[in-house]
């Protein structure tokens, strides 16, 4: 059974086993100048194996009691863009079947080799009845591929996982308000304009949103609500390519929030790669270092372990 990944762009679909097959080029140097010192300086690009950030958050989610239920991973065809998603069980989840809440909680995972996605992870849903994907607020933890990234990320992945409960949590009180909230026409044609204008549905779909919305390609037994909207858009959203989606449903998720008047809670850590980046570099600047520190993170030994 599918988890409903979207494949794009010649992606295919790969088992877990053949996950750890893609391994991660060297990085690279690049000497760069300085504009405001005029020094020479170095700058690092460290891609990490697709492999040691799925075991690594496959670890920290059973170390904190979660389950792992269908997983399915997806490359392109050089290898170099990598996307998971993972069914997430838990006893301290309510509700994870679907006579109880209609749709399933995932964790979306991506990372690539060739400078065009970060690595990181989000919180997302998948709807039983249309197999619509969705993911929610912020991405929960990514590290651009920098000098610091094997010790960083590591980090900002078990914080995220700590904070997963109280995510879904919000995630649920989320879409039960989608579901109760009513809407008419007059206030979808507003709505898929400002969707419009926030990015979250390109301009050239907003027939098909609306389309789909009146005349619904699965039943999901509501009538007029703002749920009825959120599938409309992520249906057609699934022609998209799976990064632009992910980033096109948390758009979503912002302004439908906005809409039935639910109050952004912040449960997971903001993303502060360049903070830390500057941070690093007053440190290093101070010490007359510009070696990265070594932490308690050995990714040899995570890699080991699979």
């Amino acid at each position: 059974m599918s988890l409903g990944l979207t494949l794009h762009c010649g992606a295919q679909e790969i088992e877990r086993k053949a996950v750890n097959s893609f391994v991660a080029p060297p990085a690279i140097e690049t000497p760069r100048i300085d504009k405001k010192t005029g020094k020479t300086k170095t700058s690092v690009w460290q891609p990490i194996d697709h492999e040691l950030l799925t075991r690594y958050t496959e670890m920290q989610l059973i170390n904190r009691g979660f389950k792992i239920g269908e997983q399915q991973f997806a490359v392109t065809p050089d290898g170099a863009k990598f996307f998971g998603l993972m069914e997430i069980i838990g006893d301290n989840l309510d509700g994870n079947g679907p006579t109880e809440k209609g749709y399933k909680r995932l964790l979306g995972l991506r990372n690539s080799f060739d400078k065009t996605i970060t690595a990181g992870l989000a919180c997302g849903a998948k709807v039983f009845v249309c197999d619509n994907l969705s993911f929610s607020g912020e991405i929960v933890a990514k590290h651009k591929h920098t000098k610091n990234i094997l010790t960083k990320l590591p980090g900002m992945i078990t914080q995220a996982i700590s904070k997963m409960t109280e995510a879904f949590d919000f995630q649920d009180r989320r879409i039960t308000a989608y579901q109760n909230e009513e809407f008419d026409q007059w206030k979808l044609a507003d709505t898929v304009i400002e969707l419009i204008r926030n990015k979250a549905i390109p301009a050239g779909r907003a027939v098909a949103v609306c389309d789909e919305y009146l005349k619904p390609s699965h039943d999901h037994g509501m009538d007029s609500k703002v749920w009825n909207l959120f599938n409309a858009a992520t249906q057609v959203l699934k022609q998209e390519p799976q990064q632009r989606m992910v980033t096109q449903t948390i758009k979503l998720h912002e302004h439908l929030d906005k809409v039935c008047n639910v109050p952004w809670v912040d449960v997971t850590e903001h993303d502060r790669v360049q903070e830390e980046i500057d941070q690093e570099r007053e440190q290093e600047k101070a010490n007359g270092n510009n070696e990265p520190q070594e932490l308690g993170f050995h990714p040899n030994k995570v890699l080991e372990e699979r």
